[in-house]
């Protein structure tokens, strides 16, 4: 066998190997989800392909929604998960996703209505969302889902700045474990604090989002507090290989916080 065809074989075998050397297991799907498996022909979801789904974007102004990811849990929920991003120099508020599943002819089968869990997204923030449905009498008629996203402008200057800083990251008892500090690095105290954690598959899709533990739910200027979270590493979870962290609020607009800037205005 001349060189050129053992380096060809050589090449062949590494393709294959990559190309199918990662086929899922019996249990989960192609993104490492562990999956519902129907008992018998006579459950709504034996005949349920959840992969063959299509995602469809409503085209928003000022957000793009991205990683967007789909599968049916080992309960029979069916479970949409993604991420929405404000590209406009504008902050939103009041954020409502609108799914609807539709079926092969377009026609509506059911929708669901949404809201953000967080008040405000600011210019240029990424925020995940999840949304959880167990209406399985209905899956098997679904053939595509429609994500829209409505919000309103939020003109006011925003001057908290809350920033989670990552000092620990373990494993003990099959828990993955991370703390911190989240520190409010800007100038007014910020209320209704929020930090979520979001989990991504090796093809940056979102399949699972976690909310840390905060001991206080508000901050004021460059104060600090520990949070904290604890991730299960059982049969359930889905497989991820990478993660986020990400802090949500809303300023003060405390009597006791005016009066602050109306002194710091003076001086």
């Amino acid at each position: 066998m001349t060189y050129a065809k053992l380096v060809f074989l050589f090449l062949f075998i590494i393709f294959y190997l990559f190309l199918f050397g990662c086929t899922p297991e019996t249990g989960g799907d192609a993104l490492g989800a562990p999956v519902y498996e129907a008992a018998d022909n006579h459950d709504p979801l034996h005949y349920f392909d959840y992969t063959s789904i299509d995602i469809q974007k409503t085209a928003v102004i000022d957000l793009e929604l991205k990683n967007l990811n789909l599968y049916a849990d080992m309960y029979g929920n069916l479970v949409v998960l993604g991420e929405v991003v404000n590209k406009s120099e504008t902050h939103k508020s009041d954020i409502v996703f609108t799914f609807d599943f539709l079926d092969r002819q377009g026609q509506n089968v059911f929708s669901i209505q949404e809201r953000s869990k967080t008040r405000y997204l600011l210019s240029g923030q990424t925020m995940p969302f999840w949304l959880y449905t167990n209406q399985k009498d209905k899956y098997i008629a679904i053939d595509a889902l429609k994500i829209g996203v409505n919000y309103n402008n939020y003109y006011d200057r925003v001057r908290g700045n809350p920033v989670a800083q990552e000092e620990r990251f373990y494993y003990q008892d099959q828990k993955m474990i991370i703390e911190g500090q989240l520190i409010n690095l800007g100038t007014r105290r910020i209320e209704d604090l929020v930090l979520l954690a979001t989990f991504y598959n090796y093809m940056g899709k979102v399949v699972f989002v976690r909310e840390c533990y905060l001991p206080l739910k508000a901050l004021g200027p460059q104060e600090r507090q520990p949070f904290e979270l604890n991730i299960l590493l059982d049969q359930y979870l889905p497989d991820f290989t990478s993660y986020s962290l990400r802090a949500f609020f809303r300023d003060s607009i405390s009597l006791e916080t005016q009066e602050i800037e109306i002194r710091e205005q003076e001086d």
